[in-house]
């Protein structure tokens, strides 16, 4: 990809862990995009952004861009490059899978890394403890006063809550713990979506909608899978 001379400066805001953040990243590298990065405190979002207090952010060239797929048409618009994330006979197929993956898709992330116990711990948990307490805190004491700085129970209660709003009562239930048959229900589901994700690269193709080069749905699904395993 061609590069973008450098003008004003690019200012993109993120938080550790963020999965829409590590939808952007990744193709602003690989169209190699001048940017700073800044990495906000988690519980000031609404004090150092702008609405709708989340991430990412980017200023881009004196224009704020506050969605992740403002910022992958941003790169489209600007890049000069033939690889478009966007290309028009494409379009509406990689649209309807990004926004996908940005709902329905990533209701089932936050659901694996806040409220399922074992991905918590593996994935959100030591995110959270990095980014409240100084990395030279030993590790029993940041878990003993962890709970006096961030309400981990009640956000993850507040996330569990937001996945039923988008998944439905069928597979998250009202009521404040999760009765037997939550965990193998949300399963099932996740494991039929991904079959869907897989069937759309059979017959060889590389990128999900069956572009030469990967897209903006490609950058999308990067970024929940790479939240999945708790790499971010």
């Amino acid at each position: 990809a061609d590069s973008l001379e450098e003008s004003k400066e690019n200012v993109l805001w993120s938080v550790t862990g963020s999965q829409f953040a590590a939808k952007v990243v990744p193709a602003l590298d690989a169209f190699r995009i001048p940017y700073r990065m800044v990495s906000c405190d988690i519980t000031k979002l609404k004090q150092v952004l702008a609405p709708p207090h989340t991430v990412p952010q980017m200023e881009w060239e004196g224009t704020l861009l506050t969605d992740s797929a403002d910022i992958l048409k941003k790169i489209d618009e600007q890049s000069g490059s033939a690889w478009k994330l966007y290309p028009e006979d494409k379009r509406a197929a990689i649209e309807a899978t990004e926004a996908w993956a940005g709902g329905e898709f990533n209701a089932f992330v936050l659901y694996n890394s806040w409220w399922v116990e074992e991905g918590f711990q593996a994935s959100m948990y030591p995110k959270i403890r990095e980014m409240v307490i100084p990395n030279w805190v030993p590790a029993a004491i940041a878990d003993f006063i962890l709970p006096y700085i961030f309400d981990v129970g009640r956000s993850r209660g507040f996330l569990r809550k937001r996945c039923r709003g988008i998944l439905g009562e069928d597979l998250i239930p009202e009521g404040r713990d999760a009765g037997p048959d939550e965990g193998p229900g949300m399963k099932r589901a996740l494991l039929a979506h991904i079959a869907t994700l897989e069937g759309k690269l059979s017959g060889g193709k590389q990128w999900i909608e069956g572009t030469e080069e990967p897209s903006a749905a490609d950058f999308a699904l990067y970024g929940m899978m790479e939240r999945f395993v708790g790499s971010v």
